[in-house]
């Protein structure tokens, strides 16, 4: 449960920092401002795409494997989009790494809503499914 909470702010992050992101993107690489936005864009897009479609598999996989692959990834993919200066090859790093991003975050909200039951056991409360 603690390796959740510890991974969770990484998907958000994404979207949290974008507005640096976009500044350095203009400021530092000469994007347009329209180039910076659709890098941003495309990056907030993978991280939904991805936390929707983690519905048809995050039951299916260990999670610990998923989120061993999609973290990895997500720290290569933001190391490779450091070094990138060409547009079109920075804009699919971006949305590949906003799709690790959504995996991670989408893997560590369902570790903790699973938890929840474990937790209220461990400090004596009872807990009564809803569904």
């Amino acid at each position: 449960m603690l390796l959740s909470c510890l991974l969770y702010p990484v998907g958000p992050a994404a979207i949290i920092l974008m507005p640096m992101i976009v500044g350095g993107l203009i400021d530092s690489h000469g994007f347009s401002e329209q180039q910076a936005g659709n890098i941003a864009a495309l990056e907030g897009l993978g991280l939904v795409f991805a936390s929707m479609l983690a519905a048809a598999w995050i039951r299916r996989v260990s999670w610990v494997k998923a989120l061993l692959v999609a973290f990895l990834g997500y720290a290569a993919l933001n190391i490779l989009s450091a070094n990138i200066e060409a547009y079109v090859p920075l804009l699919v790093l971006r949305c590949l790494s906003g799709l690790a991003g959504g995996s991670v975050m989408a893997v560590t909200v369902a570790a903790l809503g699973d938890q929840r039951l474990e937790l209220a056991r461990l400090v004596g409360h009872e807990v009564h499914d809803r569904s």
